[in-house]
């Protein structure tokens, strides 16, 4: 591992943000998480880091954990090269990963620094809450150190932060179900905390026959994106086919979850797209041993702002004196839409355009935007990300250049003139096209060959050198293939 010594305690005053995101129990054994950085003023160049996060011993099971980044998950040019697991330094329990030196531009489009996987030789079990509540590790001799050009220390541990602690287990206020076998299987026994091994025998939901249903109030509309249900009997292989769907008003139902089947194991646990619920429901549909739907233990896990707007590209080109500007976001959450704003060299920015945004959503998005009829001149634009709710977040800035539009082929005099030894021969096309320029004397006789060859449209500027010649007047001629000829003359002055 390289290990950047640091000579500075004051912390720069460098904006950015690191984040661990978007956890993932893979399955009973593999867990995945990544992490990611973003500048949030002016963009930087990372050329290093080392990164140091706290996990807890007992997620092992009693197995044994290895460590690993996902390879090709990383968007930077510098992606992690060490992963450790089992890692006891400092008397803590650390996972790390490093990089070796690079340089990487760091702006307001996030970047992922790597998608890292976790996997224990046994199930992680009921250890879900301890795997998610994964976070930064200050601590001892391995720090999270980000280094700028000269390998500066501009490491902040107010800027590391964990959105895994944005996925947590929700408070079910209230449950419902479509019967109940008896006052002592009551739905509320499936909200108890009391499961399969903690000694109470009766602690459990069922009703008969199959289908039945358990519904669980959350009390307000929050992100739901994983349920966990212990499912009665699991010990002794009894399956439940079963469903879920989510609801905001009790009335509307999505299904996120269709006829699975249950596993052998004290939590059955689901993942789904991310949803705007207040309720959700479990529907049994069938069991391979009777006709009861039976349930230990149900729970809902999720949180609020776990959808943000994700803004993976911001590029734009000039077209003619138009200016075109392309965005896609690939997740957005309470998104009213993107203000356009511009600058130029005689202007604050300000405002020249507005673009609806898709509110909540999980998929990606395309939207453009023309600024037209622009004169010469280089323009500057950011994006201003509006929500419903008056908050507002900023993209980096791109630039652009609007040159004079070539409309007629010109020949201009050469600058300076009379010159000694060395002038200037600018001339203007509209198209592409077989260009000659070459130097005459008054005889009539070619003294140099400037240019002869097919060149693009636009401005040119060639340098004449008129080193090896006498003092005079010469004479310059532009011919582009039937197109266009001219001649000047100019005076070389010894």
């Amino acid at each position: 591992m390289v290990v950047l010594i640091c000579l500075e305690n004051i912390y720069s005053q460098t904006a950015y943000e690191v984040t661990i995101e978007n956890p993932e129990l893979v399955n009973e054994n593999i867990f995945e998480f990544d992490v990611c950085i973003k500048s949030t003023s002016e963009s930087f160049q990372l050329t290093s880091y080392q990164c140091a996060l706290n996990y807890y011993s007992n997620i092992k099971n009693g197995g044994t954990l290895s460590f690993s980044y996902i390879s090709g998950s990383s968007a930077l040019s510098n992606p992690p090269s060490i992963g450790i697991a089992n890692y006891f330094i400092d008397g803590v329990c650390k996972l790390t990963f490093a990089s070796m030196p690079g340089s990487d531009n760091i702006a307001a489009i996030k970047k992922k620094i790597g998608r890292f996987r976790l996997l224990n030789t046994n199930a992680f079990g009921t250890y879900l809450e301890e795997i998610i509540n994964l976070n930064w590790n200050f601590e001892g001799i391995i720090n999270t150190i980000l280094t700028g050009a000269n390998f500066n220390n501009i490491t902040n541990p107010a800027n590391h932060t964990s959105q895994m602690n944005g996925l947590y287990k929700l408070d079910v206020i209230h449950s419902v179900a479509s019967d109940t076998g008896s006052a002592n299987h009551n739905p509320g026994k499936a909200l108890d905390g009391i499961g399969y091994y903690d000694g109470d025998a009766n602690s459990y939901w069922d009703a008969n026959p199959i289908p039945q249903n358990l519904i669980f109030d959350l009390d307000l509309v929050t992100t739901v994106s994983l349920t966990r249900f212990s499912f009665y009997k699991f010990n002794l292989e009894r399956r439940y086919i079963y469903s879920i769907s989510a609801s905001t008003d009790n009335n509307n139902w999505i299904e996120v979850v269709t006829n699975d089947t249950s596993d052998l194991l004290e939590y059955t646990e689901n993942k789904f797209e991310k949803i705007q619920a207040r309720y959700v429901k479990l529907c049994l549909t069938n069991n391979n041993q009777n006709d009861w739907a039976c349930v230990w233990e149900a729970e809902i896990w999720g949180g609020d702002q776990i959808l943000p707007v994700e803004l993976s590209s911001f590029t734009g080109f000039v077209e003619n004196k138009n200016i075109v500007l392309n965005w896609i976001t690939s997740s957005e959450l309470n998104n009213s839409g993107f203000e356009i704003e511009r600058k130029t060299c005689n202007t604050d920015f300000e405002k020249v355009g507005f673009v609806q945004g898709n509110g909540t959503t999980s998929e990606i998005h395309n939207y453009s935007l023309k600024d037209e009829n622009l004169n010469t001149g280089i323009y500057r634009y950011y994006l201003k990300q509006c929500d419903f709710n008056g908050t507002y977040e900023y993209s980096e800035i791109i630039e652009f250049e609007i040159i004079s539009v070539i409309e007629n082929y010109q020949l201009f005099q050469n600058y300076p003139n009379p010159f000694n030894p060395t002038t200037k021969i600018k001339f203007n096309i509209p198209e592409e096209g077989k260009v000659k320029l070459a130097v005459f004397n008054i005889l009539g006789e070619q003294v140099a060959e400037l240019i002869n060859d097919k060149i693009q449209k636009g401005n040119h500027e060639i340098a004449f050198n008129g080193e090896n010649l006498t003092s005079g007047i010469y004479v310059y001629r532009l011919d582009i293939e039937n197109q266009f000829s001219d001649v000047r003359k100019m005076i070389l002055m010894k």
